[in-house]
């Protein structure tokens, strides 16, 4: 009746306090427990334990306990056996319970749910979270002994791709890394292609859903996306949002409250600007305690500028943090303790915002029951909304909606105040941005265009050869190039699977463009030209 080796649990938890988890574990794995019915276990007797001050006496009685509990089969006790049923093991019997849950929860009558008292209780308190893009192999030499030496759990983003053919981190290595470390494995999607430069949604949904699908077949707890090159829009960020939890970009800066769950920011290491200087990680650190606010470092520990200067830098900045009370914690429990409340009742999304009190006042996607259509457009007048209100409605332009002022997908938005004289409302498309003000409860004024994209630029870089394993970095400089814009960088030119390229806006008049060579044999890079798309 034993079943295969379970893993550990290495996660938030006091050395300690893992050790007698871990150990209670095996202990019940060997009894026939599934993973799931061993760490309930687990847990109650843990609980029941802290209520004494001899913790480990108090665990080993109530070990002792339940082993008397089980005969010379291996069975458990009356209660436990009553409580399987028919199956072989409690967790078929939940899963089975949990199914027909899903079904009914699927068909279930909207008019009979009541409306929620929707509360956020969740105290924020500044976090930290070390995410590495692309999954070399140095993650086991530079990050792995970071991990051990200071306790804390780091996040990889895997290429599904690289996974399949074995060109970077192992399978088994990075596995070992999950289930013996407590790190966390995102998608990086299957190809690594820049989303933004996709244009077919078969491609599209092929990146963002069968890379899930991939990495999860190999044994990895795929919850979380983050995308090649931070390249992400509307379209991208509403696919992600149907298969993981959260997304990560590349936009710099720290995360507050309310975050933006599918494109949330993070702060490179190493970065141009610190030139080499632990100071200047700590002033972001330093800012974020006083903020309460998420960090989340981008890490490349394959690429040439993470150098054992940087790697010292990283090991004393992991220190400051743990001097500060900071808790580093992988995406996903970052997301879960920082993410936004979100309730769903009768096609509505309610948003609770952080404190004590009740506040459900953004309505997403209003649905109307009997024609399956959106409640407004742009015709609705101000009267028709709610005071003190916020409801957002995406369209697909004026294919599907009237009123709308582009028929480029996007985001219809109106905000009402405290009376509907102070109401307005956006539409975002991927390029554009409208505006426009109630000019009483009947009319609208007309709509404005304030963004617009501004321009192409076309840089070149010249042949060169890239030795095996190693990464070099271009500067594109440009008067005209702000970090205020989106840039996106596309290449004119194919290169192959083993080069893995991405930029980033440092400041003004400058795009730094990093191409890594990920073979072990040197590649002839041609010139080629990158445009660069300029968006205000």
């Amino acid at each position: 009746m034993v079943q295969k080796k379970l893993p550990l649990i290495n996660s938030a938890h006091g050395s300690e306090t893992r050790n007698i988890i871990n150990e209670l574990i095996k202990l019940f794995n060997g009894l026939g427990y599934t993973y799931d019915e061993a760490l309930y276990q687990a847990k109650i007797i843990l609980n029941e334990a802290k209520k004494t001050n001899n913790m480990n006496k108090d665990v080993q009685d109530q070990v002792n306990n339940i082993i008397s509990e089980f005969n010379d089969e291996g069975t458990t006790n009356a209660e436990v056996v009553q409580a399987r049923g028919e199956h072989t093991v409690l967790n078929e019997r939940l899963n089975l319970d949990e199914n027909k849950f899903n079904r009914d929860f699927k068909n279930r009558n909207y008019n009979k749910l009541p409306t929620p008292n929707l509360t956020s209780n969740k105290s924020k308190q500044v976090l930290n979270t070390f995410i590495d893009d692309d999954g070399s192999t140095q993650i086991l030499t530079k990050l792995k002994p970071l991990s051990i030496k200071h306790d804390i759990p780091f996040t990889i983003a895997l290429i599904g791709k690289f996974l399949a053919e074995g060109t970077f981190i192992k399978v088994n290595d990075a596995l070992e890394l999950q289930n013996e470390l407590g790190w966390e494995v995102a998608s990086h999607e299957y190809n690594h292609i820049p989303l933004g430069t996709v244009t077919d949604p078969e491609i599209l949904e092929l990146e963002i859903k069968y890379s899930q699908e991939y990495i999860r077949s190999l044994g990895f707890d795929v919850k979380n996306i983050v995308y090649p090159n931070g390249q992400s829009n509307k379209e991208i960020r509403e696919m992600a949002a149907l298969y993981y939890n959260c997304g990560v970009g590349t936009g710099h800066g720290t995360n507050t409250t309310p975050v933006n769950t599918f494109n949330l920011r993070r702060v490179s290491f190493p970065h141009a600007k610190a030139n080499n200087s632990l100071q200047w990680y700590k002033n972001i650190v330093d800012t974020a305690l006083q903020n309460n606010e998420w960090i989340i470092w981008m890490l490349h520990c394959g690429m040439a500028e993470h150098d054992a200067t940087n790697q010292q830098i990283l090991d004393d900045l992991i220190a400051y943090i743990k001097s500060k009370n900071i808790e580093t914690v992988n995406l996903q429990e970052g997301f879960e303790r920082y993410g936004n409340a979100i309730s769903l009742d009768d096609d509505k999304y309610y948003y609770a915002s952080n404190g004590d009190n009740n506040i459900i006042n953004y309505e997403h996607l209003p649905i109307n029951n009997s024609t399956g259509k959106p409640v407004f457009d742009g015709s609705t007048p101000p009267k028709d909304f709610e005071v003190k209100k916020t409801v957002s409605t995406i369209y697909r332009g004026t294919w599907d909606a009237t009123g709308i002022p582009s028929s480029d997908s996007g985001i219809f938005t109106t905000v009402v105040g405290q009376q509907r004289a102070y109401a307005y409302q956006t539409y975002t498309t991927s390029k554009d941005f409208f505006i426009r003000f109630a000019r009483n409860d009947n009319l609208w004024f007309e709509w404005k265009r304030t963004t617009f994209t501004k321009d192409n630029l076309i840089f070149s870089t010249n042949s060169q050869t890239i030795n095996g394993n190693t990464a070099i970095r271009i500067p594109f400089t440009h008067s005209g190039i702000l970090d205020s814009d989106m840039n996106v960088l596309t290449p004119k030119s194919a290169l192959p699977a083993s080069i893995i390229w991405s930029y980033s806006t440092i400041g003004t008049g400058v795009i730094w463009l990093h191409i890594y060579n990920t073979s072990s044999s040197s590649y002839e890079m041609p010139g080629i030209n990158w445009e660069l798309s300029r968006i205000t």
